[in-house]
């Protein structure tokens, strides 16, 4: 038996940011919609890049909430150079 793959909608510029419907949409599998915003709520493609990048780095914890609040730090380009440093 097949599954039906439901899609939905995803905004590359968040509607949130500014973004708009016009040549800012991408259909996705709505489990990978939702993993997205699971793991990056409003960044934008670049800014995921940066957290990704920001996160994996050897000799470091993280938990839930300092994530977060980079992802926030990200998100209004106030990153603080404690992070950036490897």
């Amino acid at each position: 038996m097949k599954w039906k793959v439901t899609q939905s909608k995803h905004h590359i510029k968040p509607q949130s940011r500014g973004g708009r419907e016009i040549d800012n949409i991408v259909v996705l599998p709505h489990s990978f919609h939702k993993a997205w915003h699971l793991l990056f709520d409003t960044l934008t493609v670049e800014e995921a890049h940066l957290l990704i990048d920001m996160i994996m780095r050897p000799n470091r914890t993280w938990t839930i909430s300092l994530i977060k609040k980079l992802r926030k730090k990200i998100e209004k380009k106030d990153v603080n150079k404690q992070y950036e440093r490897g």
